[in-house]
């Protein structure tokens, strides 16, 4: 069994640059209860899978590679970072992102379509 299973673009260092710039921010500010993720983690989620079964790895990964073949390359930045609930009393940081999001969203449906043909349930989250 494979846990927590999920696929994800990972971040070009100069994003991880400019997050690890702000994190060092954060750190020295006083928000003291805030948690921060290591920047060399961050990524962006499209899908979330969860467990899978051993004999189940070959056709998520065959779906993925799918789904990639059918996308052209993109190219995103960040873009904004704002907090919830609000920036006063921050719990989770999010960053918006700009450049080819229409692209990033093709793959994600892509994604979505190559593993509903492979019996794994869509994904009815808003992206």
């Amino acid at each position: 069994m494979i846990p927590r299973l999920f696929v994800a673009v990972q971040l070009e260092q100069q994003a991880r640059q400019s997050l690890s710039a702000l994190r060092n921010r954060l750190l020295m500010s006083d928000h003291s209860g805030l948690r921060l993720a290591n920047v060399e983690r961050v990524h962006l989620t499209l899908r979330f899978i969860g467990s899978i079964k051993d004999d189940q790895v070959e056709s998520v990964t065959s779906a993925v590679s799918h789904a990639a073949q059918s996308t052209t390359a993109f190219s995103l930045r960040l873009d904004g970072v704002d907090a919830f609930p609000n920036r006063r009393f921050p719990r989770v940081l999010w960053v918006g992102m700009e450049g080819d999001v229409d692209k990033l969203k093709k793959l994600k449906s892509c994604i979505d379509f190559y593993l509903t043909e492979v019996d794994f349930p869509p994904d009815h989250s808003v992206f």
